[in-house]
């Protein structure tokens, strides 16, 4: 059953939505990828996968359902294709572990002005939703994804007078992609949010430094980029952002607390004052 009062979100019990590929889907995505099966027979693998994964949440009693991200080969890679103005490079930043290892990974770079080629969660909601009772999620990027891993040169020269500038054309993008999803039914949406956490990392704050950024400036910055890309959220779309570290083969992007992009700490005081709130609202509702 829903774990909401009302069986729409936000739940009590919630997961990212990416979920773990079985084998038989890892495998299938090498072999497409090296040409020795056709698209038909990837898409049944994916298929049959995914209808074994809504089925798991189900079972497991979870309000929402996604796909596990099963047809992307990253959170990122299906918003980056179907979106015109990128190409991919590499990132400017390392995954490592606790022994120095490290490894690279690739990011989205901006050739050209920002619009959005055609749907691009619609088919993985479409196929969710008569799957299952419980509410499809759909998770997307956050906006910061599209600038912060080659922060020092995001662009080709000339294209954008500044990320500004950039994240207004994605923040249509965005808002085209939500409205759509809006009206074919869908209630929740996840942004993905990875440059915000890393931020809080004293390493990645320097390493941004380096490559001729502020780290400030970026909070501030990415926050607006969100609030862009929400514009006019439709009433019935509940958003949540997902804060995540970055995870790849047991290699992460940074670490740390989130004071830095929390905004005023929170003293002991306030703690104290918030606790005396609660017990007083309590024993209005005994008495």
């Amino acid at each position: 059953m829903p774990i909401s009062a009302n069986g729409r979100p936000p739940f009590r019990a919630d997961h990212i939505g990416s979920l773990l590929r079985p084998a038989a889907l890892r495998e299938a995505f090498r072999q497409f990828a090296a040409k020795t099966i056709g698209e038909p027979e990837f898409r049944k693998v994916q298929d049959d996968a995914i209808r074994d994964v809504v089925k798991l949440q189900e079972e497991a009693g979870l309000g929402l359902a996604t796909d596990g991200e099963f047809r992307r080969p990253s959170y990122w890679a299906r918003f980056v294709a179907l979106t015109d103005g990128f190409v991919i490079k590499e990132a400017q930043f390392k995954f490592h572990d606790d022994h120095g290892h490290e490894t690279g990974f690739t990011a989205p770079h901006v050739v050209g002005r920002l619009k959005r080629r055609q749907p691009i969660s619609m088919e993985e909601f479409s196929f969710v939703k008569p799957l299952t009772k419980a509410v499809p999620k759909i998770t997307m990027p956050s906006p910061s994804t599209m600038h912060y891993w080659r922060v020092g040169n995001w662009q080709e020269p000339g294209v954008y007078r500044d990320a500004t500038e950039m994240f207004v054309d994605l923040g249509k993008v965005y808002q085209q992609e939500i409205a759509e999803l809006a009206a074919a039914g869908c209630q929740y949406v996840q942004l993905d949010e990875v440059a915000l956490a890393n931020l809080c990392d004293p390493l990645s704050r320097e390493k941004a430094k380096v490559l001729g950024a502020d780290p400030e400036a970026l909070v501030d910055l990415y926050v607006e980029a969100i609030n862009q890309a929400l514009k006019d959220l439709p009433p019935n779309m509940v958003v949540g952002i997902h804060m995540c570290r970055g995870n790849f083969k047991g290699k992460y992007l940074s670490e740390g607390g989130y004071d830095s992009v929390a905004g005023n700490p929170v003293t002991e005081a306030d703690e104290r004052a918030k606790l005396r709130l609660c017990v007083e609202a309590a024993r209005a509702i005994w008495d």
